[in-house]
């Protein structure tokens, strides 16, 4: 039984904002779906649901009134990970609770495009642990909140298959399933890019930063690569690119939140292709960010690193980002022979 004392009095939450004591922290990799890390902030929002599931009516419309915007986007944060956890341990438990989470998000008082990714994962989730969507959704929706029948509604969304709607995209990594995003490009590639980028993301967590998110189907921004003449007809020959996120860690450098690490892996039309636009990155005049840029065969891997804001001094160089050169080289001659 989780301790409802873990919440706030509700004396205390008259006011927006002041439910939950803190939020989820991206460079402690907490908001990662790829890997989530531990964080105490479940059990709080484990007291609040415990909280809202005995509440009467009256007392849980205070509770749906009392959450703040940047609370219920928590509350998403919340349903994400244990739909994450509950895939990796077969716990059906922990995906009910990311249910229960979503039904207490108001989905007009956040922006609506922010919807469509917790509801995709958890409805994935519950089919994975061996749950009856409906049935959970209708569990759920006994309680109320405002959630819960958009909830419903997206799971019956007319004219779409059911199955594509509940069906994420999962991703191996060496702490078990995570999920991914797809983009909306072509993606044939005959390299298996995505577990080729796990092992490229083992490296940089291994340095100093947290992988926050994975995106399959994209594309390798112009502005990193020369210019857009100089490139194009190697990008526009490309079979796949998958692109990976990273925050620096918390106490490496005083204000984390001003740097970025931007990581693409691409499997292009050749190997000519390949080495022309590693050349490309490294002739760049207009660089806004350090780089690192490493090709094997078809395989071509570039990392992005800095600060994005005029005001701050870019934690990485030209020269720093060279210590992650020979890995990445390692890990993409390896990976020349893995086909299909």
């Amino acid at each position: 039984m989780f301790a409802v004392a873990s919440v706030r009095p509700l004396e205390q939450r008259e006011r927006p904002g002041v439910v939950l004591s803190r939020d989820y922290d991206s460079h402690l990799g907490h908001r990662s779906l790829i890997s989530p890390t531990s964080s105490d902030l479940d059990q709080e929002i484990r007291g609040l649901l415990a909280l809202y599931r005995i509440a009467d009516s009256s007392e849980r419309r205070r509770i749906e009134a009392s959450l703040s915007e940047r609370e219920m986007y928590t509350l998403h944060c919340f349903a994400e990970r244990m739909s994450v956890f509950g895939v990796r341990q077969g716990c059906a438990e922990l995906v009910d609770e990311a249910v229960e989470a979503l039904a207490l998000v108001d989905p007009n008082r956040i922006d609506p495009r922010d919807v469509g990714l917790p509801f995709e994962i958890v409805f994935h989730a519950l089919r994975r642990t061996g749950r009856d969507v409906q049935s959970s959704l209708a569990s759920a929706a006994k309680r109320g909140g405002p959630g819960a029948q958009p909830l419903i509604e997206s799971a019956n969304r007319p004219n779409q298959s059911t199955e594509r709607a509940w069906q994420a995209n999962e991703v191996m990594t060496p702490n078990g399933v995570g999920f991914m995003e797809r983009d909306f490009k072509d993606y044939g590639p005959s390299h298996h890019l995505v577990d080729i980028a796990v092992k490229l993301a083992d490296i940089v967590i291994a340095d100093r930063y947290v992988a926050e998110s994975l995106k399959f189907a994209t594309e390798v921004p112009r502005v990193w690569i020369g210019t857009a003449n100089s490139v194009e007809p190697q990008l526009r020959r490309s079979s796949g690119t998958v692109h990976m996120k990273f925050l620096i860690r918390r106490g490496v450098v005083p204000d984390p939140e001003r740097h970025h690490l931007l990581l693409w892996l691409s499997e292009c039309g050749s190997e000519e292709d390949a080495t022309a636009l590693v050349k490309a990155c490294l002739d760049n005049p207009n660089r806004r960010a350090a780089n690192c840029a490493v090709s094997s065969d078809c395989l071509f891997c570039i990392v992005v690193g800095g600060s994005f804001y005029v005001d701050t001094p870019s934690h990485e160089t030209m020269s720093s980002l060279t210590r992650f050169h020979a890995a990445i080289a390692n890990v993409l001659q390896g990976a020349t022979g893995e086909r299909d």
